[in-house]
């Protein structure tokens, strides 16, 4: 697929250099746009979640996954410089910038949430064999530096999302896309922006327990429950935007086979993973809310991935 694409964007700076018509340019794009994000590759895959693998790896693998990952920078760094200077001299489209600038970001802000779900987990481990004292205020303290990343790389993703929705747009106006095309940006916003409330409710509710324990506000048990039920509204949101991409996907893919594109177990597989979506809404809607007690009256958190 990286071959493809990179054929794909060197014939396109090729193309961009003899017809500069904007009408060609937009046409273009969108096929470029169409190469990175196939139907038909991308209608079985689960959307990206690149932050959420981490969270079934021990200590280990996650700091194998950072040195990793800062190798990815430097590779996005000198990719991003690469693009500007093209785009600059018109070697090159626009949307090249926006996708290398957006990896970038959201892999600037993946790495930082590394960090902290490292530091989060370690925390947990020294908890669970006894070598750490279990204080409320520093257990708010963590917990907050382990959210608040995760909510910075989410609206990274946002920002990516919505420059690709706006792009989508303008093409779809020039019905230089699909119909498809565009509902699939549009999902794919939906979804982030959809996990971007959810992991800021999470992270709401985090901080406003730390405050109780510094002083800064007193507790009351309404506004416990409020950002509680906050949690797992967002929760609830979250699984209904994605089982709503998952059935916008399904109809596309039926679609494809009824012109013979696409065979029945691609969609049988879409079919799965919108049992597992469905139980996943399910569970969330039957969850009670969870809101962290008064100060004093905190058990001691078990060892467990967030």
């Amino acid at each position: 697929m990286s071959d493809q694409v990179n054929s794909m964007s060197r014939c396109l700076k090729a193309y961009w250099l003899r017809d500069r018509s904007t009408i060609s340019r937009l046409i273009l794009i969108a096929f470029f746009v169409a190469a990175l994000t196939p139907e038909i590759t991308r209608a079985n895959e689960p959307k990206s979640d690149p932050w959420l693998m981490y969270r079934i790896m021990g200590l280990d693998d996650l700091r194998l996954s950072l040195s990793q990952m800062e190798r990815r920078l430097e590779v996005l760094r000198v990719e991003v410089s690469r693009s500007r200077k093209l785009v600059a001299s018109g070697a090159a489209p626009q949307i090249e910038l926006i996708e290398n600038e957006g990896n970038l970001a959201i892999s600037n802000a993946e790495r930082n949430e590394l960090i902290a779900l490292i530091n989060w987990q370690s925390y947990l481990l020294q908890l669970s064999k006894n070598e750490r004292e279990f204080k409320e205020t520093e257990h708010f303290q963590l917990l907050v530096a382990h959210l608040e990343p995760r909510v910075a790389m989410a609206q990274s993703i946002v920002s990516l999302f919505e420059k690709r929705y706006s792009i989508s747009e303008r093409l779809k106006q020039r019905k230089a896309i699909s119909s498809e095309e565009f509902e699939r940006s549009s999902d794919d916003l939906q979804e982030s922006k959809s996990r971007l409330i959810f992991y800021r409710s999470q992270a709401l509710q985090a901080r406003h327990a730390l405050e109780i324990r510094q002083g800064k506000r007193e507790f009351q048990q309404e506004e416990a429950d409020i950002l509680a039920q906050a949690v797992v509204s967002a929760h609830i949101s979250l699984w209904k935007t994605t089982l709503s991409s998952n059935d916008h996907r399904l109809a596309r893919l039926q679609a494809l086979k009824s012109r013979g594109v696409v065979t029945q177990a691609e969609i049988d597989a879409v079919n799965e993973s919108r049992k597992s979506l469905q139980q996943a809404l399910d569970s969330a809607i039957s969850a009670k809310p969870e809101p962290y007690p008064a100060p004093g009256r905190m058990k001691r958190p078990p060892a467990q991935l967030t």
